[in-house]
């Protein structure tokens, strides 16, 4: 079982909680969902769900999402769209992290390094 969190397209940028360390394929938030939905006080901006074996989640272009897996299983995810618009956004992540991996790009402000 997979407990997903969620908030909505600009909830976190509301509250400058985005952080700004580099990763390859995502924007992330420097405060947890839980910790965010806790002081908002805004309810129908956070949202829950519990998955199960065999159970199916897409999650939409925009919304920010965190998960905790409460017991061990696999998922498998992707990113979908026209394979134009895909490659093309393969190519440029590609690149960047190569440049940063060199030390040109974010050296020392990552997820994939220790500091």
């Amino acid at each position: 079982m997979k407990r997903w969190y969620f908030a909505r397209p600009g909830t976190v940028e509301r509250h400058h909680a985005v952080s700004s360390k580099y990763d390859a394929w995502a924007v992330l938030s420097k405060v947890a969902l839980e910790d965010l939905a806790a002081c908002d006080g805004t309810p129908d901006s956070f949202f829950s769900v519990d998955l199960f074996a065999g159970d199916v989640l897409h999650v939409p272009a925009g919304w920010w999402h965190q998960v905790h897996n409460i017991e061990s299983c696999l998922m498998f995810g992707g990113f979908y769209g026209p394979v134009a618009s895909v490659a093309a956004r393969w190519i440029q992540v590609q690149a960047t992290d190569l440049f940063h991996r060199a030390g040109w790009v974010e050296a020392g402000n990552c997820t994939c390094h220790q500091a």
